[in-house]
């Protein structure tokens, strides 16, 4: 017997069919589709939430879809992260290596050296050179040489900051390196009851800032040999050591936001030598004259080394992408890459606005600049308000247009913006650091700064890890 059906239910079926039919001959290129046998299907592994730009693959595969390639998102992340981390190693080690690679952020991020020395990722100088919007003096190229491994570029990202640590110039003298001693030397000249940085700091929360940029300069991976036994080393380890092991008072009411209030008051008083600090634009010079040089200039000294380096390293801004050397289709994948080094922002109130660090691209590195050092017709007072947020780990800045108690900036002049770019250019770290080194000589540390184990046995243990950690990556 046969059913009946009205037009409309007809025309329902049709285009059901019809939807049906598309879906099944064009390539689902995203997370978990199937791929077209007439397409080149590039695997973007991601370790976190934050790692992949969604609406930048969907771009990709529309624009790209002629060409017969597009990119396929292959989630590495879990509650806890770090299993998606090491199953991703399994699987590189094993033969089955993405095309794109986020390499993640902190103690479950990837291993940047590791995954350079085993020969997984691209070199990326090649394709900026000979690519016409980015090379002949287009990108702020500080940051990108700091992450260079032997000459080679092997990641790319789009901001950075400058974690340094500030002081009153006239205390700790117009520099961008100093090492133990002279940081000693100038805080003997401290009133009594004075702190060298914010007093509730442990040394658990000093260890990172101190060593994860540096700890790669002390092991050779050519030879194997190691430094750890050094001055330098050992003044790192005794800065820390000079830290409380815990501050208890952050458990009591207003927790560390009151101590962070507290802090301000000691540094207005003059009680606190440095202060710890993101920079993120050329604003901050003036501001920070106002606040931490009480109105005097500052001096960006940054930590103690004894190398004659400067203390102070770029940190890196959101995702930071490589491509790996075994590439599908490598010019596919500079073009998703080479999106990150473009300029984003049409107009000086974007860059400003909507950045959270210093631009790699010198279009937007330079609105940022500019809006700070011109006067312009979109804004409609004489200054902007400028705040120091220690509801923050990272001390952000904020820029907000908006009438409120906070450090009147005015425009930026000449010499401060000078002073900016001088220091900037003497920065030569980045915080892509061995995260399975750094946690070998964190672990390692541990005695030593509970009082449990003497330098000698802690520079000892070291050594003798760190060499079984080189025998089994060299």
């Amino acid at each position: 017997m046969k059913m009946h059906m009205e037009p409309y239910q007809r025309s329902f079926i049709s285009e059901l069919l019809s939807a049906l039919l598309i879906s099944v001959l064009l390539t689902a290129c995203s997370a978990g589709g199937q791929k077209h046998t007439e397409m080149t299907t590039l695997v973007y592994a991601v370790l976190s939430e934050e790692g992949v730009h969604r609406s930048s693959v969907d771009r990709f595969n529309r624009t790209h879809k002629k060409d017969g390639v597009c990119i396929e998102i292959q989630e590495y992340f879990d509650e806890d992260g770090r299993s998606g981390k090491d199953r991703l190693l399994t699987e590189m080690a094993s033969g089955k290596i993405p095309d794109i690679i986020d390499l993640g952020n902190g103690e479950y991020g990837m291993s940047y050296q590791q995954l350079v020395r085993k020969g997984y990722l691209e070199d990326l100088w090649p394709y900026i050179n000979s690519d016409p919007d980015l090379n002949n003096g287009q990108l702020f190229e500080a940051p990108l040489k700091a992450a260079e491994v032997n000459g080679g570029l092997y990641t790319v990202f789009n901001e950075v900051k400058v974690n340094t640590l500030v002081g009153e110039e006239r205390i700790v003298g117009n520099r961008y390196t100093w090492n133990l001693s002279e940081l000693q030397a100038s805080f003997a000249s401290m009133p009594d009851e004075s702190t060298v940085l914010e007093y509730y700091l442990t040394k658990s929360e000093m260890f990172p800032y101190v060593f994860q940029m540096s700890l790669d300069s002390y092991l050779d991976w050519e030879t194997g040999e190691d430094r750890f036994d050094s001055d330098s080393f050992r003044a790192a380890l005794e800065f820390v050591n000079s830290f409380p092991d815990t501050f208890s008072s952050l458990n009591f009411e207003g927790g560390r936001q009151k101590a962070m209030e507290v802090a301000e008051e000691r540094v207005r008083y003059g009680q606190q030598m440095l202060s710890m600090h993101d920079i993120a634009n050329v604003a901050w010079v003036q501001a920070l004259d106002k606040v931490y040089g009480r109105g005097e200039k500052v001096a960006f000294v940054g930590y103690p080394t004894e190398d004659g380096s400067a203390g102070s390293a770029f940190v890196i801004q959101g995702r930071k992408l490589s491509m790996s050397s075994t590439c599908r289709d490598k010019e596919a994948a500079w073009e998703f890459l080479r999106e990150m080094l473009l300029p984003r922002f049409r107009n000086p109130k974007g860059a400003v606005m909507s950045t959270q660090g210093i631009s790699l691209n010198l279009i937007d590195y330079n609105l940022q600049k500019d809006w700070s050092t011109k006067p312009l017709d979109w804004y409609g007072g004489n200054h902007f308000d400028f705040f120091i947020d220690y509801t923050s780990d990272n001390f952000l800045s904020l820029i907000k247009e908006r009438e409120a108690s906070g450090v009147k900036v005015r425009r930026v002049t000449p010499t401060e913006a000078e002073r900016y770019e001088d220091f900037i250019s003497h920065v030569e770290k980045i915080d892509l650091y061995d995260t399975d080194l750094y946690d070998i000589v964190y672990e390692a540390c541990g005695p030593y700064l509970s009082g449990d184990r003497s330098m000698e046995d802690t520079i000892r243990n070291i050594q003798n890890k760190v060499k079984i950690y080189w025998n089994e990556n060299r």
